[in-house]
């Protein structure tokens, strides 16, 4: 009997809400923290979370895995990258401002990613070449790119909602960032100069959150200093095939190597943070 194979879209998309759901099961008000060091914690969610992506992503697929948590080889060509709870302080305090993301590294960039929001049932993913899409079976209503949605639908983002990102003017927008866990201090130094020019500087401290709402058409922008691959490489394929750029802070695309990642709806906004990264 032939195995039937599933297209890595679908493997990624499947263990994402897998990873997920993982999550939102495990969450407890009184779930034990370990350090990471400095302020950085995790939980045994974190671990159990995980280990359901990596059972999930084993049994479909040949490739190596490295995760957030339980590491793994990350130097080969094509890999999974996994981050299963993605803002973990949200998590923690139940505060819906997390998701799961699943990437296929292949080269320096994802092929194919999925974010999933466990909270607000909404999965995003994306194939590279192929487009990004949105899809949710939530009962409430759901905004992108400044139409409705409710019910179970899929949409093409690209057709939806970065083409009405027009709005150059950063006093008008709203901005996302991640400053991480390291030299906070000296981060914020340079996210001053953005905060002074930007109508809502958020930060949801879930790159998850940021990369979906840039891709949604919901912020202008979104910048995550300093992070892993687990925290970035999905969210530079998810908006870059939604149509928007993902960059580093040379204006180069996002690959594997970069640690800060600039995700933006358009160019001017784009070349706004580039400006306000050179000071």
């Amino acid at each position: 009997m032939t195995q039937h194979v599933l297209p890595d879209v679908n493997i990624a998309r499947r263990a994402a809400v897998t990873g997920g759901q993982a999550a939102v099961h495990a969450w407890s008000p009184r779930l034990p923290l370990w350090s990471k060091g400095g302020v950085d914690f995790l939980t045994a969610a974190d671990q159990q979370a995980e280990s359901a992506v990596r059972a999930y992503l084993r049994q479909h697929s040949p490739y190596p895995i490295f995760g957030e948590e339980q590491q793994g080889p990350r130097e080969a060509e094509k890999l999974w990258v996994v981050d299963a709870i993605q803002g973990s302080p949200g998590y923690r305090t139940a505060v819906p401002l997390w998701g799961t993301d699943v990437s296929l590294l292949d080269g320096e960039t994802a092929s194919v990613c999925a974010v999933y929001l466990p909270r607000a049932d909404e999965l995003y993913f994306a194939e590279r070449g192929k487009g990004a899409f949105f899809r949710s079976t939530a009962s409430e209503r759901t905004a992108i790119g400044g139409r409705e949605f409710v019910g179970d639908v899929q949409i093409p983002l690209k057709d939806t909602t970065l083409h009405v990102g027009t709005e150059t003017d950063p006093a008008h927008v709203t901005i996302g960032y991640d400053t991480g866990y390291r030299n906070r201090r000296a981060k914020t130094a340079t996210l001053s100069r953005l905060f002074d020019r930007v109508q809502y500087p958020y930060s949801p401290g879930s790159t998850s959150i940021g990369a979906a709402h840039v891709a949604a058409g919901r912020w202008a922008a979104y910048v995550a200093m300093d992070l892993d691959i687990n925290d970035t490489i999905a969210g530079a394929l998810l908006v870059e095939e939604a149509g928007g750029v993902a960059v580093n802070p040379q204006g180069e695309r996002f690959t594997r190597r970069d640690r800060t990642l600039i995700l933006a709806q358009n160019g001017p906004i784009k070349h706004f943070i580039l400006e306000t990264f050179g000071g």
